[in-house]
């Protein structure tokens, strides 16, 4: 009778401690899988591929259009990859982080867009003014102006989808975590490695757009955080060189208005990569960027990295960069 008792009791502690027991969490309830997504790798990760797809699937489409005309259909693959590449950030902005993408909100992005564009452009200008005062570039002719429709798309495409990614996802993404310095640093790195791969790249070039650009671009974006001016100076910048001027873009070669010609001592002219690959524009642009990132942190508008963080200002599960502590 005693040893029943005690295996009722024994047995009525089990069912109570059962009961008490928390519930295992489902891995894969939609709360886990936003803690994961909240992982700024993991994050970077799906909007690359959010971006990736978007634009592959409107490539496809514009290839699917009966336009037998060579420079229309190019200019309607433009147009459907740019909404594609617009589409797919601010839906992945708007399902993933579960905000409105400010960054790139219509409102005041023709003036931002014009600035930067004046901007790149100017920037350009007196690269190529200095380089022909020293008689590295000149003029040979002039061509229709129809030959600049290649680079106005190419310029177009990699303003806009380029900044995009490295900015708008790859820079302010990893910037949450690592703070701006090391964010810049990032992106900087990345951005000249997949630009290693263009034609007449060496290292000499690669390390030049390396710094360049991820300093120029990256302050471009860190003082005002939306993309319309960081956009406006990279089109204006390829487009100016390309399509105006007629001398490399990266690399690449396009016929541009002017027939022009670099001639003289690499480290001055670039080589056959361009004038990005010149230590003179190595040096303006790297000043440039460098005051814009100075106003930036006078603004206020730098994230520290998040070891030095005081929790309490970015409070946990916020996507907002700018919700960071900042320096």
């Amino acid at each position: 009778m005693q040893g029943n008792n005690q295996a009722d009791v024994l047995s009525r502690h089990d069912n109570t401690s059962a009961s008490e027991k928390p519930p295992k969490e489902d891995n894969t309830s939609p709360g886990c899988l936003l803690r994961i997504l909240r992982v700024p790798v993991v994050r970077i990760m799906v909007g690359t591929a959010w971006l990736i797809v978007a634009i592959i699937m409107a490539s496809l489409l514009a290839e699917l259009v009966p336009i037998h005309n060579s420079h229309l259909k190019d200019f309607l693959s433009m147009v459907l990859v740019l909404m594609a590449a617009y589409g797919a950030y601010v839906s992945f902005v708007h399902i993933i982080e579960r905000r409105s993408a400010g960054e790139l909100a219509f409102s005041g992005a023709t003036l931002e867009l014009a600035w930067g564009i004046l901007t790149g452009a100017a920037l350009f200008i007196i690269i190529i003014g200095f380089l022909w005062a020293l008689g590295y570039y000149s003029v040979e002719g002039f061509n229709p102006w129809m030959v600049i429709m290649p680079v106005f798309i190419s310029s177009v495409l990699a303003g806009f989808v380029e900044e995009v990614f490295f900015r708008g996802v790859l820079f302010r993404i990893s910037e949450e975590s690592l703070g701006t310095w090391l964010a810049l640093i990032l992106t900087a790195l990345i951005f000249g490695l997949m630009h290693g791969g263009n034609p007449n790249a060496t290292l000499l070039t690669t390390s030049a757009i390396t710094i360049e650009a991820g300093v120029l671009l990256g302050g471009a974006y860190v003082i005002t955080r939306r993309l319309w001016f960081v956009t406006g100076v990279h089109f204006a910048w390829n487009f100016v060189q390309g399509g105006v001027f007629g001398v490399p873009v990266s690399g690449h070669e396009f016929q541009g208005l002017i027939e022009g010609t670099l001639t003289g001592p690499t480290l001055l002219t670039g080589g056959e990569f361009g004038v990005e690959a010149s230590i003179v524009t190595v040096i303006v642009c790297s000043i440039v960027g460098a005051g814009l990132l100075k106003h930036a942190h006078r603004k206020g508008r730098f994230i520290r990295p998040f070891w030095r963080r005081d929790a309490q200002r970015h409070p946990a599960g916020s996507f907002d960069s700018e919700s960071a502590a900042t320096e």
